[in-house]
């Protein structure tokens, strides 16, 4: 909080700023942006009466379209499981817009050179803990198909994810632009051994104890 000549100015904290996205109908035009006050709300300050609802005097709409901050790769709950890839965005993005098939998992930067599965049929949920994570669990295709792609994820150094536009929109109905190919800032060593082709799937390993940890950073195109 700071003041100016033209008023008291309210930094809202992400959490706070994810939550009033969350609230679909709320701040989403002029005529859905009011603010009240309860008494006193400056500490200090000298008998500041409520204050009742006002309506906003300049209101600049959301235009800022989601990214990929990182994602996991693993079996997180067991090793025995289908694997899931867990992303974080910048900011709360609505799951009944994903289109889990524009997210691409490739075992090498470039595509040409890659092993890639698109998870198409993907189960969507959004994480209980943090709105802006959304977990895309393997469908039953898809986890048959990657069992035969003997070379990807199956280490850190070969899981990379690549984000295809419009995979998904935040709250105010901006998509997603093209990521480019990056690695997994936690991967579960132990899916190796549990999902190589030479076993069928045999969960031999408790993932939790084979962790890896990447520093690979996004990069989100803005074209």
């Amino acid at each position: 909080m700071w003041q100016s000549t033209d008023g008291v100015h309210v930094q809202l904290a992400l959490e706070d700023l994810n939550a009033v996205k969350l609230l679909v109908a709320l701040a989403v035009s002029e005529e859905t942006t009011y603010l009240s006050a309860q008494a006193e709300v400056v500490a200090g300050a000298a008998a500041i009466s409520s204050m009742a609802a006002r309506p906003v005097r300049k209101y600049v709409p959301d235009v800022l379209a989601p990214s990929v901050v990182s994602f996991d790769f693993g079996s997180f709950a067991d090793d025995r499981a289908p694997p899931v890839l867990r992303i974080v965005f910048s900011e709360p993005v609505a799951q009944s817009t994903f289109v889990s098939g524009k997210f691409v998992l490739q075992s090498a930067v470039s595509s040409d050179a890659a092993e890639r599965l698109a998870l198409a049929d993907a189960s969507v949920e959004v994480a209980p803990t943090d709105a802006s994570t959304i977990q895309l669990q393997f469908s039953e295709p898809t986890l048959e198909a990657y069992k035969v792609l003997a070379d990807l994820c199956r280490t850190a150094d070969r899981c990379f994810l690549t984000v295809q536009p419009g995979a998904a929109n935040d709250f105010a109905g901006n998509s997603i632009r093209y990521t480019a190919p990056f690695g997994p800032q936690r991967f579960f060593q132990g899916l190796s051994l549990a999902f190589s082709p030479q076993n069928g799937g045999a969960g031999l390993l408790d993932p939790l104890l084979y962790s890896t940890t990447t520093t690979t950073t996004a990069s989100t195109s803005t074209t």
